[in-house]
């Protein structure tokens, strides 16, 4: 092979892979993917998807935009404190 024709191999490789990039049916499966393992990672999500009542930003939201808060805003959502209920059990040291 020339220089051309592994040009031209080169371009047609090239041209393959991003196709079968930015096809939809790959994009579709990156995103389950990535779901996937984040909901394996961690199964509670960090933000919530609110309602937007605002009829001037709602119009965003057709453009598959999201409105998100963060956790601390559900008081169901907050940690623990450390001087809950929930304490590590002590165990009786042993004897020596």
């Amino acid at each position: 092979m020339g220089t051309k024709a592994g040009r031209r191999r080169y371009e047609q490789i090239r041209r393959g892979y991003e196709t079968a990039i930015n096809s939809e049916v790959a994009q579709s499966a990156l995103r389950a993917s990535r779901k996937a393992l984040a909901n394996r990672l961690d199964p509670d999500p960090r933000m919530h998807e609110v309602r937007d009542l605002n009829a001037n930003t709602r119009s965003s939201l057709a453009d598959g935009h999201s409105i998100v808060e963060p956790d601390d805003a559900h008081p169901n959502d907050r940690p623990l404190r450390a001087d809950s209920e929930f304490k590590r059990p002590r165990f009786p040291k042993k004897p020596r």
